[in-house]
């Protein structure tokens, strides 16, 4: 059971009967019936209802989806810890580093302890990034050596035909 899960069940606990009302969501999803799930999920009002939407959007592998969720439930409710923190995997799933280190940062401002480990997923991920665009830079640069020496040699042989 993953740490995420933990905690959801964790904070949707039902005040009425004390029952987790996470548990069903995690049994559903567990068993492949996200559907089902996404159902139960946005029975619970708030932003903890939208951030166990947000999980299971995300474990069905609907990455964007959960994100963009988890934006809009941020613009409504800025300081939700949990959907600070699902926002920042994400982001980091989805290779959008600037994004994931925003979030791991305003995570980190609130003491949150999962806050150090995210912003460096994200750090590196930034780091990667760079490494992706040097790499590019640098394939670009021998694409146009290569085509620069290759119109020369061209040129020259057509003047060594026409000789």
């Amino acid at each position: 059971m993953s740490w995420v899960l933990l905690f959801l069940l964790t904070v949707q606990q039902d005040p009425v009967t004390g029952s987790p009302m996470s548990m069903k969501v995690g049994q559903l999803v567990k068993g492949g019936m996200y559907a089902e799930a996404l159902d139960v999920s946005r029975g619970d009002q708030g932003a903890d209802g939208l951030a166990l939407e947000v999980w299971v959007r995300h474990h069905a592998g609907d990455l964007t989806g959960a994100l963009e969720l988890a934006e809009r439930t941020l613009a409504e409710d800025p300081n939700h810890a949990g959907m600070l923190e699902q926002a920042s995997y994400l982001s980091a799933s989805l290779f959008r580093g600037a994004d994931a280190l925003r979030y791991a940062d305003r995570l980190s401002a609130q003491g949150h302890p999962r806050a150090p480990e995210l912003k460096a997923d994200a750090q590196g991920l930034l780091v990667r990034e760079a490494e992706v665009r040097g790499g590019r830079q640098l394939a670009l640069f021998i694409v146009a050596g290569f085509a620069l020496l290759s119109a020369g040699l061209l040129r020259w042989a057509v003047g060594q035909a026409r000789d």
